[in-house]
């Protein structure tokens, strides 16, 4: 409904029927014996004669084709905006989306130019320039292959929408891009110093590769079954999941970038933008960096500037961080008496992703009155999470064991 409800509206009213001036005419008309009913009928006569004639119903039939000619160039000029843009970023999936997705004639092809559409559709009824959604959101083709790959196409359509206005991809633009870049920064050369040298010797800053790898969330340079683990992980950790995988894959190929690159910058951009073979870095070897590196958290998420206490999922940093324009909290709630509404607890459970050097207590805000962050039931992070096509496989072995599976402490 979410993808046809528009146009479906549109042709709707073009072929409506179009009310007669005799049916007018009768509606109007007074009952028998009234004064003016001669005249009425009189009037009824003439609306009939009138409707008969072949000029009023070749202008009907006119119409009615206009309006269906119009809709068809419309739904038509739509469609080729939407395949140009896919064309435009498919290429740089990996092969076994393009597979998927680059055929002409492939159904899921016309299924993700069929979300494309919508998504524009909806930009331009909010008053929205033509070009927002590909200037917020360069990247959504990747995004939508990567979600109808697992999701029905409405379930696909409502997680990209999602994806597209609350996450940090749709948010890389203005304000958002420079901070991301900049703090990105900062995080590696506090973390990773001699690859941060490198880059730097090369000339390569973080929107050179960064800004593409959060963009795509991935998409673009991990084979399917790695990003499809890794955004599970992403739904349930937040835009920190982006900024550790980042560094681990920056870590994991630290040995080429510093000796093998040295000296030639277009090698390195090669390197840092091509996709990755499942045989250089393996989806365990990934994954067991990340697990083993996650106590490093604490050390450079201050660097990010965010507002304690961290939600546990929190999907767009900037938004968060005390360097962005001033916003109503959404995962915060300064009354006591929303206590009851609260759906999930936000706090971070001990998992150390909490500012350390932070100087306001995490459970007062500024007038000493307790912040209990809490979270929506209808709240789009929630709802988008709900979505996720596969079950979250953990860093950690104990978080696979079900409830009923594990062994007594």
């Amino acid at each position: 409904h979410a993808l046809d409800a528009h146009p479906d509206q549109r042709r709707g009213r073009a072929a409506s029927p179009v009310t007669s001036p005799a049916s007018a005419a009768r509606r109007m008309g007074s009952p028998a014996g009234s004064p003016s009913g001669s005249a009425t009928s009189s009037r009824a006569a003439a609306a009939a004669a009138v409707e008969g004639s072949p000029a009023v119903a070749d202008s009907g039939s006119h119409a009615q084709g206009s309006d269906a000619a119009a809709d068809s160039a419309a739904e038509a000029g739509a469609i080729e905006l939407a395949r140009a843009w896919l064309d435009e970023q498919l290429p740089r999936a990996m092969a076994d989306l393009f597979s998927l997705y680059g055929h002409p004639s492939s159904p899921m092809r016309a299924e993700l130019l069929r979300l494309l559409v919508a998504l524009q559709r909806e930009a331009l009824a909010e008053d929205r320039p033509e070009t927002w959604l590909r200037r917020a959101a360069p990247a959504a083709p990747l995004l939508g292959s990567m979600l109808l790959t697992h999701l029905e196409p409405p379930l696909a359509y409502t997680a990209l929408r999602l994806i597209v206005r609350e996450h940090a991809p749709g948010k890389m633009f203005g304000e958002g891009r420079d901070w991301r870049n900049r703090a990105f920064k900062l995080v590696l050369e506090q973390e990773l110093p001699a690859v941060q040298q490198c880059l730097l010797s090369l000339g390569i800053a973080p929107d050179d590769y960064f800004e593409l790898w959060l963009q795509a969330l991935f998409v673009h340079i991990l084979p399917l079954e790695t990003c499809s683990r890794l955004w599970d992980c992403y739904l349930r950790d937040g835009e920190v999941l982006v900024w550790r995988a980042a560094l681990e894959l920056l870590r994991l190929r630290s040995n080429a970038l510093i000796s093998e690159c040295a000296g030639d910058s277009r090698a390195a951009m090669r390197l840092l933008n091509s996709p990755i073979d499942a045989v250089e870095i393996p989806e365990a070897r990934l994954f067991k960096s990340l697990y083993a590196h996650e106590g490093g958290v604490s050390g450079w998420l201050p660097l990010l500037h965010q507002r304690p206490p961290l939600p546990e999922r929190c999907f767009d940093l900037h938004a968060n961080s005390y360097d962005s324009s001033p916003q109503p909290s959404k995962h915060a709630s300064l009354s006591a008496s929303d206590d009851d509404d609260d759906d999930e607890d936000f706090l971070s459970n001990g998992r150390s992703l909490r500012p350390s050097t932070a100087t306001t207590d995490a459970g007062d805000d500024s007038r000493g009155r307790h912040v209990t962050p809490t979270r929506r039931p209808g709240s789009p992070t929630a709802r988008l999470r709900a979505l996720s096509p596969i079950h979250t496989r953990s860093l950690s072995r104990r978080d696979t064991r079900s409830s009923a599976t594990r062994k007594p402490s």
